[in-house]
Order: structure tokens, then sequence, then C-alpha cells
């Protein structure tokens, strides 16, 4: 049932007659979304028989929930009409008022000749009409507004309490939907596809010491959300990191200015006035803030081989310019293979003899051809042609870099994939409603990481590639209880109020330092960077019209760094949503908050984290420590 994560091991006889079958991820993908799909609507039924929730009687509420707001979306549309009834009688009574005093007017000045009294006739109509239209107002049309008001009212409590009715019946369920739930889902529907609930450090040792992964260091990058897993123990993480860019960010000013020339002509002296425009720019840097997703895959296959590939079809290349594209494509890559001969490099670029892979794949900065051929074997570039080619879901839109044991692929499509999976999402009211939005999202979440990792899963070598352990190390009293990457990760999950430096205009990014670890909990000193905006005015001098030099004033920015240094505490309580809530809110665990000073909790992925509100160092957690032991218990 694995279908496409289904890795034989018997031998490479039974691997070539089952390549044809399992290597086909655009192939499998229908029957996997399906089958998480429906491994979500499973999930979801478990939780509502653990919540003892009754979901037949829900959904005879919200029918009859639904029923009572149509009837009063109804009934508001009934009274809106009738106040549009009458601001038109209003406008009508206004006017004829006033169309009547102006004949009135008109006839006392003898301006409408010896038919005047025709027109007082008129006024007359008028005048008798509008104090019928306020008679109607007074005594049909408001008493009908006020009866519709107050019916609206009566249907409003009624709907309201219809809906706290359904969250009443719902409220179990709410209150027990957990983290991990989609992850949950996927993992059931594909039993080799593992992914953790969070990111913790023995795994990130692993990737560390054993394929190379560096710790990012950028001052202006920070880890926003990540997803831990592997497949057949091959490693990877989707990480979506927050980032800051400086540009250079133009500014405008301009002034009018006017001036008068003198004529003279055969007719006499005259003037003329004259008004021109003058604009000015500024150029100053600026902080710009943006997401960036990608997925780390860690794969001992082709260990020394370094390539990139960028998309290389738009998507609305149809076949023929498909065909046209790639023909010129390969004009330009016997060009590289040509200069490679030539330059210092020991290396020389081959082609395969696919040319359509070679050209649409695009990985022409290749090190190693032995291993680049390795990897992408006549079934792999099958694959990633269908990838490549694909108009669905998001055909070509993946960039492809791998660094010896390290791949990298950047999708355009994960760039708006929601993976937090955040519980307060599938939250409401409805059963049915919640069900379908959990269905959706876990259905939509697996599609963005599948996609990800197609490009991978397309190559053999790696399905059949994988590390001798599964053990990522042993815990040890001098590491972290949880990696730097979930350090930033959680602490980007804080109320940014509190953690935003004084005088702060901008986002802020953030960065943690590991200080020394408690029983099971983590200090960390967290540093917010940001930017304190200061007007400031510079004036440009330009040449008008008039022959005069103006200054311009140009109003703009100077972004000066400002930063501000909190210290969280952070540890994995291995607990539930649920029993982590009743567990904050607990009277006693409060008072111990209160005394170590800590505010501004979080709890997501079993993780939790709580700032010191006095920013101290060294805070006594030992009792923290052995009340988040208790709860693990339980």
């Amino acid at each position: 049932d694995a279908g496409l994560f289904f890795f034989p091991t018997i031998g490479d006889d039974i691997i070539i007659d089952m390549a044809d079958e399992i290597l086909e991820p655009l192939k499998e993908f229908p029957y996997l979304l399906e089958k998480v799909g429906n491994e979500a609507d499973a999930l979801f039924d478990q939780y509502a028989g653990l919540a003892n929730t009754d979901t037949a009687a829900n959904e005879e509420s919200v029918k009859e929930y639904e029923k009572a707001k149509r009837e009063m979306e109804n009934q508001k549309s009934y009274r809106s009409s009738l106040a549009a009834k009458k601001g038109g009688f209003i406008f009508l009574i206004v006017l004829s008022f006033v169309i009547a005093a102006l004949f009135i007017v008109l006839t006392v000045f003898r301006v409408l000749g010896d038919l005047f009294y025709l027109w007082i006739i008129f006024a007359l109509v008028l005048i008798a009409g509008s104090i019928a239209l306020i008679f109607y107002l007074v005594k049909s049309l408001n008493p009908r507004i006020k009866k519709a008001d107050l019916a609206v009212k009566t249907m409003q409590d009624h709907v309201n309490a219809l809906l706290r009715e359904c969250y009443g019946q719902m409220a179990t369920l709410n209150a027990l939907l957990d983290w991990g739930m989609p992850q949950k889902a996927i993992h059931n529907a594909v039993p080799l596809l593992e992914l953790d609930d969070n990111f913790d450090v023995q795994k990130y040792i692993y990737l560390r010491d054993k394929y190379g992964l560096e710790e990012p260091e950028e001052e202006n990058i920070s880890t926003y959300h990540v997803q831990s897993g592997s497949i057949l123990g091959n490693p990877f993480i989707w990480e979506r990191d927050f980032v800051m860019r400086m540009f250079n960010k133009t500014y405008t000013g301009s002034i009018t200015i006017t001036w008068t020339t003198t004529h003279h002509g055969k007719n006499g002296t005259y003037t003329q006035t004259h008004s021109q425009t003058l604009t000015a720019t500024v150029t100053r840097p600026a902080p710009s803030y943006s997401f960036s997703t990608y997925l780390l895959y860690a794969n001992e296959a082709a260990p020394k081989l370094t390539f990139s590939r960028k998309p290389t079809i738009s998507k609305n290349a149809d076949e023929k310019k498909l065909e046209k594209e790639v023909r010129k494509r390969e004009k330009d890559a016997e060009k590289i293979v040509k200069k490679s001969m030539m330059d210092e490099d020991p290396h020389d670029l081959l082609l395969m003899g696919n040319t359509e892979f070679d050209v649409l794949f695009n990985a022409l900065d290749r090190n190693n051809e032995q291993e680049f051929r390795l990897m992408f074997t006549p079934l792999a570039q099958k694959n990633e042609l269908a990838l490549i080619k694909s108009k669905q879901p998001y055909g070509d839109d993946f960039r492809f870099y791998k660094d010896k044991k390290i791949n990298t692929i950047m999708s355009d499509h994960s760039q708006f994939i929601d993976f937090h999976a955040n519980p307060a999402a599938f939250e409401g009211y409805s059963f049915l409603a919640m069900k379908k939005a959990f269905r959706d999202y876990t259905t939509t979440f697996f599609q963005g990481l599948y996609f990800d990792l197609a490009p991978l899963l397309s190559i053999p070598i790696y399905q059949m590639t994988s590390p001798a352990e599964y053990i990522y190390g042993k815990d040890a009293p001098d590491l972290p209880t949880t990696s730097f990457y979930e350090h930033e990760a959680v602490a980007n999950s804080i109320d940014k109020a509190l953690l935003k430096p004084n005088k702060c205009s901008t986002d802020i990014i953030v960065k943690t330092e590991f200080l020394r670890r408690v029983d099971d909990l983590d200090e960390v000193e967290v540093t917010s960077h940001g930017f304190e905006a200061i007007p400031k005015t510079a004036y440009i001098s330009k040449m008008g019209g008039d022959g005069r030099s103006h200054s311009i004033p140009v109003h703009y920015y100077e972004y000066e760094p400002v930063e501000k240094k909190s210290i969280m505490t952070i540890g994995n309580a291995n607990s539930t949503r649920d029993a982590f809530s009743a567990f904050h809110s607990n009277p006693a665990f409060m008072d111990l908050m209160g005394r170590l000073g800590l505010d501004g909790g979080v709890f997501e992925r079993k993780l939790f984290a709580f700032l010191n509100r006095d920013g101290a160092k060294g805070v006594d957690l030992s009792a923290l420590s052995s009340s988040l032991k208790n709860l693990s218990k339980k």
C-alpha cells in the first residue's frame, strides 16, 4: 500500500523489474493523495470518538442554525429595503418642498408670466403630496421599520443561541484537536514518510556530522518554521525562513513654481503666467522582509556531486514551443561543452545521450560526470522530464541544488503552503465543516511536500540508498534539548510585542543563542533585530524654467538598527495541547510562573516556551522542570 514509498531491497534484478511500477511520482500521486484524504477523515473521526461528540446532533443543530441565519439575513434584507424606501421618500419630500418653494418665489417676483397661477397650483400639489408622504412615513413606514428592527434583534438572539449550542457540542473536540494531526494522517497513509513532532537536536547533530549540514550564521535570516522528517532513514527538513534584505528605496519630493513673463507686441504689452512642477529623488537603504521556503534532503548517494538547476519551462508552453526551445537550448549547451574543454577546470562537461533531459533539467554546472550518470539513469531522466513537462498541479516550478550529500529543493508552490498545522485552524462549530477543513488542509500539506520531494523521489538510487544507522544519537547533558532551528521557530511564535525593541518601526529578525541546560529545559538568549525609522529631509537644488535654482525638499527615512535581548526558557513538554492548556491554567503553575518571572507562554508541536520578563539569566528552573516531568507522565 505504500505505493511510491515502497523500497525493494531483495536484489538488483527485482529492483529493475519493479522500477517501472514504483518510481513514477506523477502516476502514484492521485492514489496517494486520495489515501491521505481518507486517513485524514478517519483520524478526525477518531478524535470525535475520543471527545464523545454527537455528530448527528451537531449536524441537525447546524442545519437549524444555518436555516435561522438565512431567515435572519432575509429579514435584514427586508429591513434594508424599508430603509431604502424611507430614504427615497425623504429625498422626494425635500425635493418637492424645494421645487414648490422655488415656484412660489418665482411667482412672487412675476418671473413666470400670466400663467403663474398654474405654477402655484403645481406647487400646492407638490406640498400636498409631500405632506401625504410624511403622514405615510410617520403612520406606516416607520412602525414597519421598528417592527423589522425588533424582528432582526429577536432573530439575531435566536441565531446566537443556536451558534452557542453548536459550539457547545463541539467544545470537547475543539479542545482535543492537537498539533501534528495532519502529519499523523500523512504517515498513516504513507508509512515510510515519517514526519517528526519537532526537529530535535540529535537529528540536527546527525545531519551535521554525517551529511555536512552547516548551521546558518546569517544575522538577517531567522527560522520561522521547520518540519523535519525522513524517508527510510534519509532525513529531510522543510524550512521556512523570515529574511531581511536591504534595498535601495527611492523617495520623491516636488514643488510647484510660478513666474510671469512680459511680452511686447503690436497690440501692446501683456504678461503671461507660467507654472512648473519640479521633482527630485533621493535613494536611501531600507529594509525589506519576506519569507523563503525550501526543502533540505540528505542522502549519501553521489557524495561528491554538485550541480544546480532552475525552471526551464513556462506554464503556457505547448509542444511546438517546447520543441523549438529544446533545439535552441541544445545549441547553447554545446557551446558550454566547448567552453568547458578549453578552460582550466579539469572537469569537462559531457552531455547525456538524452538531449531533451540535458537541456530541460539543465544541470550543466555539474562537477562529476560519473556520479551524475549514476544518479540520472534513463528511468530517473524519464521521471524528471515527466515532472518538468507536467502542467498540473504546479508544472516546472522547482530549483534543485545538490551540494555533495545535501540536496536543496526550492519550489514556487512551497512559498505559499501553510505547513505550520496549527490545530486552531480546524476548530469550529460544525463537525462536517471542520472535518472537511482538516481533510483539505492535510491533502494540501501533503501535495506541497510531495512535489518538493518528487524531484528526489524520481531518482532510483536515492530510494535504494539508506543510512546504516537509524538512531540519531543519545541525549547528553551538555547539549540543548531542542535544536537551534526550533529555538528560533518557537521564539517567532511568541507575541512580537514582547520581543520588539523600543522605537522599532519595522518587523524583527529573531536570532537565538543557547546559554545553558537545566534538566530538560534550555535557557536561550533571544536577540531581536529591527530598525527605527527616523524621518529626514534632503534638499535638492534644481534649475527651474524661470532661470533660478530652487531647493526641493525630499522627505525620507533613515533606518537605524535597534535590538533587544530577552531570555527564553524552552523545552519539550511531551504533552497534548489540551493537557498543556489545563496545566498552564492551573493556579499552582501560574503561581510558579509568577515567582519565576516567566511570561508570554506558547505551546506548539509538544514544545513550550516562556520569556523571563526581567531578562535575567540563570533563573532557578528546577521547579518548572519537575512540574513538566509530572505533566509528561500524564
